[in-house]
């Protein structure tokens, strides 16, 4: 019979580095950043103010022109015969794939 080992098989992957990446990094750790007075920061914040009240729009057309527009007639467009009769068909047709045999 086979024994089984009770190793462990670690992989371990060197650290590949850049000049670019350690730049970047050495460059964040040495940023300090710069803590912000009272000033800046009153200076930053605009204070909430409510918008104004909206104004009620006046009326710019006249009373008869509203009793003429609800005493007029509806207007309607009517389809010819030629046009219902083509609306009618069926206009959603698949087209049957021609089958090439070789």
């Amino acid at each position: 019979m086979s024994e089984i080992s009770s190793r462990r098989y670690l992989s371990v992957t060197p650290r590949r580095s850049s000049l670019v990446s350690d730049l970047y990094i050495q460059s964040i750790k040495e940023f300090k950043p710069t803590p912000l007075s009272a000033k800046d920061l009153a200076a930053a914040v605009k204070s909430f103010q409510l918008p104004a009240k909206p104004v009620v729009p006046e009326t710019e057309v006249a009373p008869e022109a509203i009793s003429a527009y609800e005493a007029s007639e509806v207007e309607t467009a009517s389809v010819s015969q030629a046009a219902a009769s083509e609306a009618n068909e069926d206009w959603f047709v698949f087209e049957e794939a021609e089958e090439n045999h070789h």
